[in-house]
């Protein structure tokens, strides 16, 4: 079994009144040698330029800004060059921005395709057996259902809250019967935690591959 990062990114949500101004962070990121991809209007007289998408990049590395939601966001198909990047344009965009001192959290998205020999739709239907949400809305509605995909989040937290962990693991939609898709959000206040579970991405797609093949032998 093979996988593939489809997606590794890595934000942080700041606290302030102010917005981000675009042009700051642009000339910052040329500092660090960043090429600005985003075509940013003229500065005006007392205006904060805002704006959302992407700004930067550098090499496989893409810099990303939301000034209203006050997000900026480091991604990468390499997850360690991703981390290594985002470390340092956090530790330049918080030592020259004073209204960017405090985050609210930080955030990794990621998204795997992980090639399996057992097919994604047989195992799914076989970890649905003996679940009673598949037997009763089976019968409701006159068809036999399994369960599609999995759903996991962190016990005692919800969405909204800057503490939360939301992983999907589902056959790939555009390879149903050889992949599997796995979508993690992992969201914390805590810097390093969110950076390690990054370190740690390829060990996921590891359990999810074991996970596959231990529902094939049982």
């Amino acid at each position: 079994m093979e996988y593939s990062i489809r997606f590794f990114r890595i934000a942080a949500r700041f606290l302030g009144i102010a917005r981000i101004d675009l042009h700051e962070v642009a000339e910052i990121l040329r500092s660090l040698g960043y090429t600005i991809t985003a075509s940013l209007p003229p500065k005006g007289f007392k205006v904060s330029i805002g704006g959302s998408g992407p700004i930067a990049s550098k090499g496989n590395v893409f810099v990303d800004v939301n000034s209203d939601r006050m997000v900026i966001g480091v991604s990468s198909p390499e997850p360690e060059e991703c981390i290594n990047e985002f470390v340092m344009v956090e530790r330049a965009i918080t030592s020259s921005i004073e209204a960017l001192k405090e985050v609210y959290f930080y955030e990794l998205l990621a998204e795997i395709e992980v090639k399996s020999d057992v097919k994604p739709m047989e195992f799914m239907k076989k970890v649905s057996s003996r679940n009673v949400i598949v037997e009763e809305l089976s019968k409701a509605l006159g068809e036999p259902l399994f369960v599609f995909g999995y759903r996991l989040a962190r016990e005692g937290t919800s969405p909204e809250e800057s503490e939360w962990v939301d992983i999907e693991i589902i056959p790939s939609l555009v390879r149903p019967h050889s992949s599997l898709y796995v979508a993690i959000v992992y969201r914390s206040r805590e810097r390093e935690k969110v950076l390690e579970v990054g370190r740690r991405i390829r060990s996921i797609a590891d359990a999810v591959r074991k996970l596959v093949s231990s529902g094939s032998d049982g």
